[in-house]
């Protein structure tokens, strides 16, 4: 939904055969640089980082851009969740801002690329039930954005059980996902297969749509974050001590890595070996941490930032076109990232140390 008109975003289908020239994007272009130079400085991030806890960066946040959202939840939430509610409101009505300054071909894609948050509200709500959270906590996570509607996302989280809330989704794209899913769930009560058959939902999806366009900047930050999910999705599933087959049924199709270095991969001994396979991503810094902590956080951490000065050269580079949105897009998630690890970092009181090796810089 537009949070300033109440009109409804519809997401239509994936077919975009959409062609466009540099004059159709100069205008959404300049007004996304210009939305850039608004995102938090480095020094803010810093100055977040050492203070001692999450009231303290959220008078930080107040002299920012998130101050309205802030002060607007701030009678129904306090600490961290007063944070995730603004954080996740205020990415809404930037990406109603971005819809508002695209010209009509390049709304289409974007639409596209939301259904990120789709996918997203839907996985919140499953992990949620499955983990036996509040529906406020749940609630506090979830984008008023895309086709699914208020009402049916208030039928989700009413549920009771997970398979409720898959019920709920009856009549929609995400039941067909789903559905086959739902026995292997009630026998193991794992949740994760939902999680990555909408990840393969959403990224085939987008990945065609943005093929399509002919805007090759796009699909390329596209097909990087694909790699992203997937390289992250094999490292931790090595952590685990997964077999070669288990972990594949945790990785997406595409992406820039191909098939067979996947599997090289995944028949890896352990993460360590798997990580040294990985072609056009360095990854030497994460595995130096991972070899002292045995956490594969320092991958994940390392691949989120490479994808962003990915999309970052992408946006500068490329003529003007899509890139530029979608770049944006990427940067300003990103710093939301950032709050978001900051702020649960200080609610579990880890050290000022620990919280710069989680967060990025994004100028």
């Amino acid at each position: 939904m537009d949070l300033e008109t109440g009109i409804k975003m519809p997401l239509t289908g994936w077919n975009l055969s959409l062609k466009w020239d540099t004059l159709t994007f100069a205008y959404s272009n300049a007004r996304a640089k210009a939305m850039k130079s608004l995102l938090l400085p480095q020094n803010k991030i810093r100055e977040m980082i050492a203070v001692k806890n999450v009231d303290t960066v959220i008078a930080i946040l107040e002299e920012t851009g998130y101050k309205q959202e802030l002060v607007e939840f701030s009678t129904k939430y306090s600490g961290a969740d007063l944070v995730e509610r603004a954080l996740t409101t205020n990415l809404a009505r930037t990406l109603n801002k971005l819809l508002k300054i695209s010209p009509k071909c390049g709304k289409k894609v974007l639409h596209a690329l939301f259904k990120k948050w789709e996918t997203h509200n839907i996985k919140t709500i499953l992990v949620g039930k499955n983990q036996a959270h509040s529906n406020e906590k749940i609630e506090a996570s979830l984008l008023n954005v895309g086709a699914i509607s208020e009402e049916k996302l208030r039928q989700m989280l009413q549920a009771k059980t997970v398979e409720e809330a898959i019920e709920k989704l009856r009549n929609t794209e995400y039941y067909t996902v789903l559905a086959p899913l739902v026995k292997k769930y009630a026998a193991e009560k794992n949740v994760l297969p939902f999680v990555n058959a909408l990840d393969e939902y959403y990224y085939a999806g987008v990945a065609e749509s943005t093929k399509q366009t002919g805007d090759n900047a796009v699909s390329e930050i596209i097909n990087s974050e694909i790699d992203a999910k997937n390289i992250s999705n094999v490292l931790r599933a090595k952590a685990n001590k997964l077999t070669a087959q288990q972990a594949k049924k945790l990785t997406i199709k595409g992406g820039r890595i191909s098939e067979k270095t996947i599997q090289k991969m995944l028949e890896a001994p352990d993460a360590k070996t798997a990580a040294q396979l990985v072609p056009g991503y360095d990854l030497s810094k994460a595995v130096k941490q991972f070899e002292e902590t045995s956490s594969i956080t320092s991958f994940e951490v390392e691949l989120e930032k490479q994808i962003v000065l990915f999309a970052i050269k992408k946006m500068r580079l490329a003529s003007v076109s899509l890139a530029a949105l979608a770049g944006y897009l990427y940067l300003k998630e990103a710093e939301i990232a950032n709050i978001r690890k900051i702020v649960r970092a200080k609610e579990f009181g880890l050290s000022q140390e620990k919280i710069t090796q989680m967060v990025y810089a994004i100028e």
